[in-house]
């Protein structure tokens, strides 16, 4: 299911649609800090609590050329350039809430603090658009809703390691049939079954080093996928 977190953050990028075709700086004058919409608190964070998408920054610059949208939802070329996925030494939501380390470009390897990238691709160290979802697992089962903010019961990656993962948009296709895809494989490394309910996509937003993760989307499984140890199974989000 499409939670309101997404709804709202498509909405944010689309209202700076303009704006985005060059480098605008936060604190324009047109428009004011104080009531910018990207410092409006119209987001819930994993914690329940609200949240705006810069959480106060007032450096922060809306990329240009269609980047913005690109790296936030990996919905157009070179999507995997902006995908992440969570390291594999979360052992607890806690390890999750803190984490601001993250896997880019579908491999395992390329590992980068979120905010110190060092493509140069921001002006400054807030990165909170740029980084990319990442897919987040649950072992409950209680049915979605619009308003959900986390997972019942998440899924550590120290018991389900990422293997690998990528994201893609639609080609040539008119009309568009679908958003996005995000393929994730995961390995279970420990030594009992391990049943996977839910399913959802995250991002995670920060200022001044203090990391907000925004649950995007959840989906409950109608089978419930068992992993057996040492057994790798991948898992599929189409957007539609």
């Amino acid at each position: 299911m499409i939670l309101n977190n997404f709804k709202k953050l498509i909405s944010l990028i689309l209202s700076n649609t303009i704006e985005a075709n060059r480098y605008t700086n936060y604190t324009d004058q047109r428009y004011g800090y104080e009531t910018h919409p990207f410092d409006f608190p119209l987001f819930k964070n994993w914690q329940g609590q609200k949240v705006s998408f810069l959480e106060g920054n007032t450096t922060f610059q809306i990329p240009r050329r269609g980047n913005f949208f690109q790296s936030t939802f990996c919905g157009l070329a070179n999507a995997n350039t902006y995908n992440t996925s969570l390291p594999n030494n979360i052992s607890s939501e806690e390890d999750f809430l803190a984490n601001l380390q993250f896997f880019y470009n579908g491999q395992i390897h390329a590992t980068r603090r979120h905010n110190n990238r060092p493509d140069g691709y921001f002006t400054n160290n807030t990165d909170s658009a740029g980084i990319g979802p990442y897919m987040v697992l649950g072992s409950g089962d209680t049915p979605p809703t619009p308003d959900d903010y986390k997972l019942d019961s998440f899924i550590p990656t120290t018991e389900l390691s990422v293997q690998g993962f990528s994201c893609g948009g639609p080609v040539n296709q008119n009309p568009i049939e679908y958003f996005g895809t995000f393929t994730y494989a995961y390995k279970n490394e420990t030594d009992s079954n391990i049943t996977v309910k839910e399913v959802g996509l995250a991002k995670t937003i920060e200022s001044k080093g203090v990391p907000s993760h925004l649950l995007l989307i959840r989906e409950v499984l109608q089978n419930p996928v068992v992993i057996k140890p040492d057994e790798i199974t991948t898992f599929t989000i189409v957007i539609k």
